[in-house]
């Protein structure tokens, strides 16, 4: 950007397209919302216990896929 000399950051206007730009950043905020509130939620087939998806493991069988089996609660956990 070429400023003549002389110019000083103050002379400076910007048009930030103010507008537009808050249009944008609302729809933004809002989108993040609700992303988060669907993000938080277990997936099916484990249940919501001390902050963690848990599910039970059966008793002759592995736990459901993307979870781990922790031996000191007895429950398989969702990672």
């Amino acid at each position: 950007m070429y400023l003549p000399p002389g110019t000083t950051l103050q002379d400076l206007k910007f048009d930030w397209g103010a507008p537009k730009m808050k249009l944008l950043w609302l729809v933004v905020l809002l989108v993040a919302l609700v992303c988060g509130t669907y993000g938080q939620e277990c997936p099916k087939g484990f249940n919501a216990q001390q902050g963690k998806c848990v599910a039970q493991r059966p008793v002759h069988g592995d736990c459901p896929p993307n979870s781990k089996y922790d031996l000191n609660q007895n429950l398989c956990i969702y990672t």
